[in-house]
């Protein structure tokens, strides 16, 4: 083996720590490989689609590369170029610019903006409550909510009982009787 075989190993190694902690593989798995996984589940979704294959397709070549410089009796030599991609796509899932990064962004950005659409109605239709609901925003919404009074009337109505009873009670025990 070569230094720089042995340079690459050490950058695969800090790269699978690294995806088996984001990632939670199944057992016997690399994190690597649950990466690629992850992408390829997730690229029909994807808008950068091309990016995305492209970078699986890269991950799982080195890999394999990792795989035969492991365990082949003759293996093929690594190249600067596989050392260089296994320590950028290291800085990259460290920078969140990898490919998942991205999706989950973009998924993120989407729930954001229809939160903000679903607020942005529920704030017009309050403002013109008088008029028909917008379509979509909720039930009720646009609608004045009523106060509910009953409980208020309620309590004061079991405290005044309460009270009846206890000056009652208390005019029975003095002897005045009924």
């Amino acid at each position: 083996m070569t230094p720089l075989d042995l340079q690459f190993l050490e950058a695969y190694k800090q790269l699978d720590r690294f995806c088996t902690d984001a990632f939670s593989p199944e057992a016997g798995q690399s994190g690597v490989r649950a990466c690629e996984e992850r992408l390829r589940r997730q690229l029909p979704s994807s808008s950068h689609r091309a990016e995305a294959e492209a970078f699986a397709d890269r991950l799982d070549e080195l890999r394999r590369l990792r795989n035969s410089l492991v365990h082949d009796p003759n293996p093929p030599f690594c190249r600067e170029q596989d050392l260089r991609d296994v320590q950028a796509y290291y800085e990259r899932f460290l920078e969140r610019t990898d490919p998942l990064s991205e999706l989950e962004r973009e998924r993120r950005e989407r729930l954001a903006a229809a939160a903000a659409r679903r607020e942005q109605q529920k704030r017009e239709a309050s403002r013109t409550a008088g008029a028909k609901p917008v379509p979509g925003a909720g039930k009720g919404i646009g609608k004045p909510a009523k106060k509910d009074r009953s409980i208020p009337l309620l309590t004061g109505l079991f405290f005044l009982m309460v009270t009846a009873f206890l000056v009652l009670f208390c005019v029975y025990l003095r002897g005045g009787g009924l």
